[in-house]
């Protein structure tokens, strides 16, 4: 089959292009504020090129997928915390503030927990396990410098304002529960006829 005059007509490259690539995405952690004055809780992550990218990118994502008020995000790699993978630094800096966030247990959410003012990543985790109560039994801390920290204006249209109950589970729910109503009426009303037509004949 012959190729059409657009694609026979493009022209032969063998050389390498020329242009080089900008770079691997960076990984945002993104947290959400489900109503105003309520904790910030760990949504998931968005792979970005930065930070201005990062807030379209979850907003579309988690704007969709949970009603919420507020988005704060972070690089994954600006995560300090009491785990190896994510280390701490005793780089002498200015002092700052740090956001904590905690997970009670494996497989929990990791939850906003206060913050702390420190000169760098060692000391504000020192700082947030004597800050958080029962810290000790607590499975993983983290501290991540503000400064990293972006988020959405306030105000900001995040959810959808047509209805996107269908996304959630309640909305699912009562889609299904209106289906099973209409399907007992209809039974009932078939049961109805069928008994009033044995009476009548």
């Amino acid at each position: 089959m012959p190729l059409s005059k657009i694609r026979a007509n493009a022209p032969e490259k063998s050389e390498d292009l020329d242009f080089k690539p900008t770079g691997d995405l960076v990984a945002f952690v993104t947290f959400t504020q489900r109503k105003e004055g309520t904790k910030y809780v760990i949504a998931g992550s968005i792979d970005a090129p930065d930070k201005t990218m990062a807030i379209i990118y979850a907003k579309e994502h988690y704007g969709q997928d949970q009603e919420c008020v507020s988005l704060w995000l972070f690089p994954k790699k600006a995560i300090a915390g009491t785990h190896a993978d994510h280390p701490t630094s005793n780089e002498e800096g200015p002092v700052r503030g740090f956001t904590i966030f905690s997970q009670k247990q494996s497989g929990d959410l990791h939850i906003e927990a206060g913050s702390v003012e420190a000169c760098h990543s060692e000391e504000a985790l020192a700082k947030a396990k004597t800050q958080l109560e029962n810290a000790a039994n607590l499975h993983s801390i983290w501290v991540v410098d503000a400064e990293y920290i972006s988020s959405t204006e306030e105000g900001e249209m995040i959810w959808r304002n047509t209805d996107q109950t269908y996304r959630l589970a309640r909305g699912y729910s009562k889609a299904v529960r209106t289906k099973w109503e209409a399907i007992r009426a209809a039974r009932e009303v078939d049961e109805y006829q069928a008994e009033d037509l044995k009476e009548s004949f």
